[in-house]
């Protein structure tokens, strides 16, 4: 049975297609940061740290925070693989170790971080549609007090507006440590928030066990992110259909993608 503690870290690894989602986002992140000279980075709320681990491998420093200490210990591995790619091009383990650090930090906090530390920062993956608009806020404030003046910010979360009632976004299927696992997530409306509700189901022989966990996702539109940031100091807001240059249409694209530079 799968323990309920490692959820998360069950499903970052073993129910997501990784090389599907990168090949998707990565490009766009890189551009964007290449575009405005960004060397530097902080990745807020990193997960697993995929994202940092492919940017660190295209000769970005890398910095990636997460308040869940388990991600931290997979991400680290992480270095590892960087290592031995630096290693086969002949470049020196201590420089790879300089490209890509992970931290346990809050990222609405990032207190133990420097003020005006970094050229960019990201937060990829819907973690900010968790938070109400006095911790988004919060967040937002973090991001801009540890970037340089004219740093540049991207955020990620997802359109509910596009959603339907009790739709079935996700459903995956895998076989970990040798047991049949499927994961369900389904999103429920609700006035202001949607309801996720992540579903979890392992097989043990003719046994199936699992267990459901609920979390409240707020639906923030385009004007609301784009009076957040500005209210918290960034300009030059731009707000994208998904990982592309296209400007952002509310009803077709479930990933709301939204840039903005530091004062």
């Amino acid at each position: 049975m799968i323990d309920k503690n490692f959820k998360l870290l069950y499903y970052y690894n073993n129910l997501v297609n990784w090389e599907k989602r990168l090949e998707k986002e990565i490009p766009f992140i890189e551009e964007v940061l290449r575009t405005r000279g960004a060397v530097k980075i902080l990745d807020a709320g990193c997960g697993v740290g995929k994202h940092s681990l492919r940017l660190a491998e295209k000769g970005f420093i890398m910095t990636s925070a997460d308040l869940n200490e388990e991600h931290i210990n997979e991400a680290l591995k992480g270095k590892e693989q960087l290592n031995s790619l630096t290693e086969e091009k002949g470049i020196e383990s201590a420089k790879a170790d300089e490209r890509l650090n992970y931290i346990i930090e809050d990222m609405t906090e990032l207190s133990s971080l420097p003020a005006g530390g970094f050229d960019g920062l990201f937060s990829i993956g819907n973690t900010m549609a968790s938070f109400d608009e006095q911790k988004l806020k919060k967040a937002f404030s973090a991001f801009h007090r540890v970037l340089k003046p004219g740093g540049i910010f991207m955020g990620h979360i997802l359109n509910y507006d596009t959603f339907k009632e009790k739709d079935h976004s996700d459903i995956r299927s895998a076989i970990i440590d040798g047991i049949e696992t499927i994961y369900i997530k389904t999103f429920h409306h609700e006035k202001d928030y949607m309801v996720m509700l992540t579903n979890f189901l392992s097989r043990e022989g003719d046994k199936w066990n699992g267990f459901t966990t609920s979390t409240s996702m707020h639906k923030y539109n385009p004007s609301r992110i784009e009076s957040l940031l500005t209210e918290t100091g960034f300009h030059n807001i731009s707000i994208h259909n998904g990982f592309t240059p296209q400007p952002f249409d509310p009803e077709k694209t479930r990933d709301m993608v939204f840039i903005g530079e530091k004062k």
